[in-house]
């Protein structure tokens, strides 16, 4: 282990670190190669991500893989990408398992594509047979078909139904009880302490528009295929010098 990975270790590290992994499509342009080309990078470099924050003991790890406004790219892009999302599910799934990373996929399920709802249904009840306790390994959200909108309009209507029912007050609706609505609080995880977004883009793009209240938000100049562990350990060092009050006054 490097001397500055153990100095990361020793230190406060974030619980939450969240990815919009940009710039597959501008990456490849730039190598004269197909968009496609780019976006198999991006999912190698979502592995490589994903096991450096395995080694750094994060406890939950979000990857922005494929947002509600993507299905308006070309339909032969869009069937690349989530040919590729199914293509890892398949056949890494288990090996990152055994490496101490979970998967789990956020966003709506009902828009996949038969076989990968299929598959994320077979592998899930696989994972219940095996009494797997996701909270002790670290948990790899894949965010597939996700907006932050659609997120809290989904948990609005549930919250409506269920006063409409009378099982809910609405005087009790408050806001702990839609974080518990919320795709990411019905699997008790906790909002990211760290956005990091690359490709210089300076926006969240209806990314967990809930859970980053708070967040902390590293942009980075790389495209996302050309980011790496250094660049990974450059955003948690920024992240520490950061003083998170929470709209609080530090009392000295």
């Amino acid at each position: 282990m490097a001397e500055g990975e153990d100095n990361l270790l020793q230190a406060q590290l974030p619980r939450h670190i969240a990815f919009i992994p940009d710039g597959n499509g501008r990456w490849a342009q730039k190598q004269g190669l197909p968009r496609t080309a780019g976006h198999i990078e991006g999912v190698k470099c979502a592995q490589r991500i994903l096991l450096a924050c395995r080694d750094l003991r994060i406890p939950f790890v979000s990857m922005y893989a494929f947002s509600t406004e993507n299905w308006g790219r070309p339909t032969q892009e869009v069937q690349h990408v989530l040919s590729l999302l199914e293509q890892m599910f398949r056949l890494e799934r288990d090996q990152f398992r055994e490496k101490g990373i979970i998967f789990r996929v956020l966003g709506q399920h009902h828009r996949l594509p038969k076989a990968l709802q299929t598959l994320l249904k077979q592998q899930e009840e696989q994972e219940r047979k095996l009494n797997i306790d996701p909270f002790q390994y670290t948990q790899a959200c894949f965010l597939i078909s996700y907006g932050g909108r659609d997120d809290l309009v989904a948990a609005a209507r549930t919250l409506a139904l269920a006063a409409k029912k009378g099982s809910i007050n609405i005087e009790d609706i408050d806001e702990s009880v839609l974080q518990s609505h919320i795709s990411t609080g019905k699997l008790g995880v906790p909002d990211p302490d760290l956005i990091i977004r690359t490709s210089g883009e300076k926006r969240l793009s209806n990314f967990y528009l809930w859970q980053a209240a708070y967040s902390e938000i590293h942009f980075v100049d790389k495209l996302w295929p050309d980011f790496n562990e250094e660049d990974l350990r450059n955003s948690l060092k920024q992240y520490r010098k950061q003083n998170r009050r929470f709209g609080l006054v530090n009392q000295n």
